[in-house]
């Protein structure tokens, strides 16, 4: 079998860049390109990293909802109405799983409030959320809340199917009816 070796006959290919660091390529680039050429050139570079950054964080931030979701659902169970002892097993359960959905809140959470993506969220942790609604506020024991179509929970709002008397827990289900506004700073209980 004859070897055959590349052509490089005529070729006026300098590709010593590529070993170059990138602090020489961008001092030789600003030497000898155009205005534009450095620009389109520091633009890429920007968002090829810029990029890569978000799809981490995106990726990660989906790996974190996947895990508050598969904790509600396994652990946690559903919520339901009833008198819970301050002390019991589930009152510790449901008081870890407040505090792993205020973590997801503090790791992008926040970033979805009033978004189709915060509806999706609230329905996998078990509330029922109407079309067109808008969920800005908090929600506590999701299972317990039904936010009606077209109603808008504003920021600062909190709906909390729950009091505590005498500690005990008592949960019961809060309904928000169609095209409801729950006002920023309210509460609901």
């Amino acid at each position: 079998v004859p070897k055959i070796e590349p052509q490089t006959a005529g070729c006026n290919c300098n590709l010593s860049w590529l070993a170059m660091p990138l602090a020489e390529q961008l001092v030789r680039a600003i030497a000898s390109a155009p205005a534009s050429a450095l620009l389109y050139y520091m633009f890429s570079q920007s968002f090829r990293l810029l990029s890569s950054y978000t799809a981490y964080f995106f990726t990660l931030f989906l790996t974190w909802t996947l895990v508050v979701v598969v904790f509600k659902k396994v652990l946690v169970g559903t919520f339901k109405p009833g008198n819970y002892s301050f002390g019991s097993s589930w009152f510790f359960i449901r008081e870890l799983f407040v505090s792993i959905l205020g973590e997801w809140f503090g790791a992008g959470g926040d970033f979805w409030l009033g978004s189709a993506y915060m509806n999706s969220m609230v329905r996998w942790l078990g509330g029922r959320v109407g079309h067109g609604a808008v969920i800005e506020g908090v929600l506590s024991e999701i299972d317990l809340v039904q936010v009606g179509e077209g109603s808008i929970v504003e920021e600062g709002a909190m709906v909390q199917p729950h009091t505590f008397e005498h500690r005990v827990m008592k949960c019961q289900p809060i309904k928000i009816g169609k095209m409801c506004i729950v006002g920023s700073g309210s509460t609901l209980l």
